[in-house]
């Protein structure tokens, strides 16, 4: 099943990975292990921090299994 979130901005995101990090059944200190990442980054972002870097959000989205599509607003989904 195609799963899509609509992400505006870091409190999106960090619903996003806090929801998929409860659906795997993963504590903090489980998912920082399985996703290379420190427990004090998964904190920050689940509680909505501005400071995480580009990169990691992009890593942590692929290690959750999704990828991250751009789409223009207002224009047609297939353009």
């Amino acid at each position: 099943m195609r799963e899509e979130h609509l992400v505006q901005d870091l409190a999106d995101l960090a619903q996003v990975v806090r929801r998929r990090r409860l659906e795997e059944k993963l504590t903090l200190d489980d998912a920082a292990g399985r996703f290379g990442v420190g427990r004090r980054l998964l904190v920050e972002l689940e509680g909505g921090k501005r400071n995480v870097r580009a990169s990691t959000l992009l890593d942590l989205v692929q290690l959750l299994g999704y990828d991250l599509v751009l789409r223009r607003r207002g224009g047609p989904a297939d353009e």
